[in-house]
This record gives structure tokens, C-alpha cells and sequence, in this order.
């Protein structure tokens, strides 16, 4: 269900949707229910959303808003071949063609005792479902409708299994596309320090590359030489943001990708103490 408030619905709707209807009807079916956004053991949140999704013994959908995210999220669960219970809001339109798949109702009014009835609706889908996957028959999975072969996750690495590593390596490759970026918007500028800035931030990006190689590696003499292969990276921005001060947007643009820097040099040495403490 979406996390955050959507158009055509009062503020907070779809959160009194979860704690009236969804949180009652998982307990009722002995389930720990958890929302999206009560994922927060990390900063990589939706590292978490995706490792729960697979992981949960069981998922409920609902379809009412036709929002992406979930429309994702339920793909994911459904190549898994992982069990889900689909409901929608009464009167709201299908998205697909659901006649194959099992949903459940529920009215968007909530009135006492129609909660209490869609609350029973629900637990008994849960209990339906969590039966049909024992027995390997099934409910709602594609996968075993059309005969296919559910998706698997590869063994890796510890290191390859690390989140932090495999969050910082994205944000570096997103960083260094940023730092491309701004040596042409910088060289726009046509003024001999703001050259030279520019040189720097050229620097910056060409350590990035090299420390994005290391952590892709994920050895450990990689990783710290990765940390400060950072610390150069962000002295170099430093140097760029106060070669050109008289240059407002040049300056700015290189007290960003400093502080951005620092802020993923804080993210590697956590996911490097994390796995020195793991071993």
C-alpha cells in the first residue's frame, strides 16, 4: 500500500487503512505485521523494504491507487513465487485483468461493524493463503499459473552480501556521473580559477572511479584504501570550492559534492566497522 498520502484521499486515509483493517487481520492470522515505514534498522531503507519483501512469510497488496511502488513491489513478490493476499478499496478500478487471481474488498467508509466484517475477510484470505502455499497448490501465484520457474537469489560473498558496500558502490557511480556534470557546468564559466576549479573537480571524479573499484571488489585492504581515496576526493573539492570563490554557483556546486563526499566517507567506515565486528 502507499506509504506516503494520495490525491482523492483525506490525509493519513490509507494509515488508518493499515491500523484498522490489515494490523488486526494479521495478528488475528498470527502474523507480526510490519508496514514499509516501520522498516528503519538502517539508513538503506529501501535496501530493507526489498530484503523483507522476499524474506516475509507472507505479503498483503493493495491495489486501490494503482501506485508503482507497489505495482513493483508486488512484481518482485510474485517472481519470488512468495505468498500474497491482494485487496482493493470497493468501487476503485482494476488495473489488470485479476479474474485468475483471488482479491479481497474492503470498504474505504470503515464504519464499525463493516471493519469488523473486512477484518475477518482479510484474516481468513491470510489463513487461505498460507494453507494454499503449504500444500503447493497455491493462491494468486502466476509463477504456478503459468507453470514457470520462480526466481532465485545466487550465493555470494559476505562481502557481495553487504549492504552498506553495495549502497555506497551505487552512490559513488551516481557521484562521479555528478562530478562529470559539473566540469562542464563550470567550464561554462570561462575565467582562468575557475578553470583550474574545474581541474580539480576532474580529480575528484577520476579518484571516485578508481574507489568505486575497490568497493566493487569488496576485499578488505580495498575498502579502507576506498575510505581514503575519499578523503583525497573531498580535500580536492575543498581546494575547488575556495579557488573560485568570486563564482557563487561554481563555489556552491563544489561545497555540495564535498559535502556529499563526506556525508558517503561516513556510510564506508560504518559498513567497515560493521564488518569487522561480523568477523
Amino acid at each position: 500500500m502507499p506509504i506516503a498520502d494520495c490525491d482523492d484521499y483525506p490525509k493519513g486515509h490509507f494509515k488508518h487503512v493499515y491500523d484498522d483493517l490489515i494490523r488486526p487481520a494479521c495478528k488475528e492470522a498470527g502474523y507480526n505485521p510490519i508496514r514499509a515505514d516501520d522498516v528503519v534498522e538502517t539508513n538503506l531503507i529501501h535496501l530493507d523494504i526489498l530484503k523483507k519483501l522476499i524474506d516475509s512469510p507472507m505479503a498483503i497488496c493493495d491495489l486501490s491507487t494503482r501506485n508503482p511502488n507497489v505495482l513493483f513491489e508486488l512484481g518482485i513478490r510474485q517472481a519470488f513465487d512468495k505468498p500474497v493476499v491482494l485487496i482493493q478499496e470497493k468501487g476503485t478500478p482494476k488495473i489488470f485483468d485479476i479474474a485468475p487471481l483471488r482479491y479481497v474488498e474492503y470498504r474505504k467508509e470503515r464504519v464499525y461493524h463493516e471493519v469488523i466484517e473486512d477484518q475477518a475477510k482479510i484474516t481468513g484470505s491470510l489463513k487461505a493463503t498460507r494453507t494454499a502455499s503449504g500444500d503447493g497448490s497455491g493462491v494468486n501465484s502466476i509463477v504456478k499459473l503459468l507453470s514457470l520457474t520462480s526466481a532465485t537469489i545466487r550465493e555470494v560473498s559476505p562481502d557481495e552480501a553487504n549492504p552498506m558496500l553495495q549502497y555506497i558502490r551505487a552512490e559513488i557511480s551516481e557521484l562521479r556521473h555528478e562530478f562529470r556534470r559539473a566540469v562542464t557546468h563550470v567550464r561554462h564559466e570561462r575565467d582562468s580559477d575557475v578553470d583550474e576549479a574545474a581541474l580539480m573537480i576532474e580529480h575528484c571524479g577520476n579518484i571516485l572511479s578508481r574507489a568505486e573499484e575497490l568497493v566493487a571488489e569488496g576485499e578488505a585492504h580495498g575498502v579502507l584504501e576506498a575510505r581514503e581515496l575519499l578523503s583525497h576526493a573531498s580535500d580536492f573539492a575543498t581546494k575547488a570550492m575556495h579557488i573560485a570563490p568570486r563564482r557563487a554557483s561554481t563555489h556552491m556546486r563544489a561545497r555540495e559534492l564535498e559535502m556529499r563526499i563526506m556525508h558517503l566517507k561516513e556510510h564506508l567506515e560504518r559498513g567497515i566497522e560493521k564488518r569487522a565486528r561480523s568477523k
